[in-house]
Parts: structure tokens; sequence; C-alpha cells
């Protein structure tokens, strides 16, 4: 008994983790970008450079386009994935205060349920778009 009432919240917090692990990515790879861009710019010679200055890179490129594409891509992912943590915790609330109720419990599964799908697709959208974007 004491498993069904832990269960649902050990969820919500590895769900939580999760997400908040992808967005610390997003993060991360923006600012590493960065960090290349300024590298190369003090010496385009290092062998870390090499495609830099012909715009192989996307995170590099110096395409203006695909920059403003990749920000808005990632701007998107960013705040789907609050909302979809957002609707997580709903759902794991919903499924711990339905006090029993089989109507409420499953309402609060399915919560949950379809918001981690949302994660996966705004997830999937993401990664789909950025990998077109780096090969154009």
């Amino acid at each position: 008994m004491l498993l069904n009432k832990i269960a649902p919240i050990m969820f919500m917090m590895v769900s939580l983790i999760a997400c908040l692990m992808v967005t610390i990515n997003v993060v991360t790879a923006q600012n590493v970008s960065q960090d290349i861009e300024t590298a190369c710019a003090k010496d385009a010679t290092s062998p870390m450079c090499a495609g830099y200055a012909e715009g192989k890179n996307s995170a590099t490129s110096n395409n203006p386009v695909k920059k403003i594409v990749g920000t808005v891509v990632n701007l998107f992912a960013f705040f789907g994935g609050a909302i979809a943590v957002i609707y997580v915790v709903y759902g794991g609330f919903k499924y711990v205060t339905s006090a029993g109720n089989a109507e409420k419990a499953s309402s609060g599964r399915q919560t949950i349920f379809y918001a981690l799908i949302g994660l996966v697709v705004i997830i999937a959208a993401q990664q789909l778009v950025l990998f077109v974007i780096s090969k154009l």
C-alpha cells in the first residue's frame, strides 16, 4: 500500500529531473557554440575551428537565418518542455489527491502520460529541425 502512494511521487520526481536535464542540455549547447565562436575568432587555425569559416556547423554558422531558426526552435522547445513539466506535476497532484477515487486516479495518470508523450514529441521535433538546419 505504501508503494502505491510513493510510486507516483517518485515518477513525478524522475520526470521533473529528466525535463530539467533536457533543458540544461539545450542551454549548455548554446553556451558551447558561443565558446567555439569566441575561440575561433581568436585563433582560426585551430583544428577545432575546421569548417567554421565555411559555415558547416549550424551552431557557429554565419548564416543569420539558421541562427534565428535555431534560436526560435530552442525557445519553443524550452517553453514546451516547461509546460510539459507543469502538466506532469499537475497530473501527479491529481493522482496523489484522488483519495481512492478510481476516476480521478485514472485522470491523473492520463495527464502524466500525455504530458510525457508531448515532451517526447517536442524533443523529437526540436532535434529533427536542428538536424535539417545543420544539413543546409
